[in-house]
């Protein structure tokens, strides 16, 4: 079983996969397995996250990172930092922060620590226990904001949350088709 699952969901963008294949692959821990989910038809975000359920199967690792087509991992410490984390505190879920576009850092100051805010977390700010993962996994199936209402159940519970303070990964571009 690999130590993380990298959730990858691609929708025709070569370069960008091409981009987040090599983040993954320059982990200084490579205990991990990276799982693609190609959406052929161009669907959109609804079916996008609907996919994540419909593909539960395939997830093996103990901890489940949803990395998309069009991010990448900035830091690779990632998985060493989160095997580190896991093995001296009790974590069901780990938050981190990422950057947007136009340099925006997620979770901004005033969210940090704090409950999620709907446009203010991201499914590229959570790592999940692969079995809280299944458990909640449906909730994405919501017809907007998915992520959000993924991360805002996981928080619903009576789950252990950590927090580090570090960027981990970058969004490339959002949801465009130009990074062919």
């Amino acid at each position: 079983m690999p130590f993380v699952t990298f959730v990858t969901r691609c929708n025709g963008r070569p370069r960008m996969l091409a981009a987040n294949k090599l983040s993954v692959a320059e982990q200084t821990d490579q205990d991990w397995e990276q799982i693609l989910i190609t959406d052929a038809t161009g669907m959109g975000i609804y079916a996008a996250n609907r996919s994540l359920a419909a593909n539960g199967h395939r997830v093996v690792g103990e901890w489940v990172y949803i990395l998309d087509d069009d991010n990448h991992l900035v830091d690779t410490q990632f998985v060493a930092t989160i095997r580190k984390l896991a093995k001296n505190e009790k974590c069901d879920i780990i938050v981190v922060k990422s950057v947007w576009m136009g340099g925006i850092i997620l979770p901004r100051p005033e969210y940090w620590g704090r409950p999620p805010a709907r446009g203010q977390i991201d499914s590229l700010n959570v790592i999940v226990r692969q079995p809280i993962w299944k458990r909640h996994i449906a909730a994405f199936g919501k017809p907007s904001c998915g992520d959000f209402h993924f991360i805002k159940e996981l928080f619903d519970y009576e789950y252990q949350v950590c927090w580090i303070d570090r960027v981990v990964a970058a969004v490339q571009q959002i949801g465009s088709l130009t990074g062919r």
